[in-house]
């Protein structure tokens, strides 16, 4: 069995190490959805893999709050997809036009410790 500080020695926690975590999250995420498509058979694992990527983004701007690298009125936060009926809410995973268009700021923007 590998011991997960075999894979990620201790380091302190900075921003970049949690950027790097992050997005490889992401990543591999994204990997999967594509590979899966829209077969309806996958539609289930589908919403959780894009309800990972909202996390992952929210989970981020969260450490930058925490680390002092955001403030709170930064517009970060993506819209979900609810669905309401019956006495119950459904999200189905992030509005995908703002969850592109977050991922495009944040590739686009220098890395806020350079400036």
């Amino acid at each position: 069995m590998t011991n997960s500080s075999d894979l990620f020695p201790e380091r302190p926690l900075e921003q970049s190490v949690i950027d790097t975590r992050l997005r490889v999250i992401d990543e591999q995420v994204e990997y999967l959805l594509e590979a899966i498509g829209t077969d309806e058979q996958f539609r289930e694992p589908r919403r959780h893999l894009r309800e990972v990527r909202t996390e992952c983004l929210s989970a981020r701007h969260h450490f930058e709050l925490a680390l002092g690298r955001a403030s709170a009125d930064d517009e970060t936060d993506i819209p979900p997809v609810v669905s309401r009926g019956n006495g119950s809410r459904t999200i189905t995973g992030p509005d995908p036009v703002a969850f592109e268009r977050a991922r495009q700021r944040e590739a686009e923007s220098p890395e806020k410790g350079s400036e």
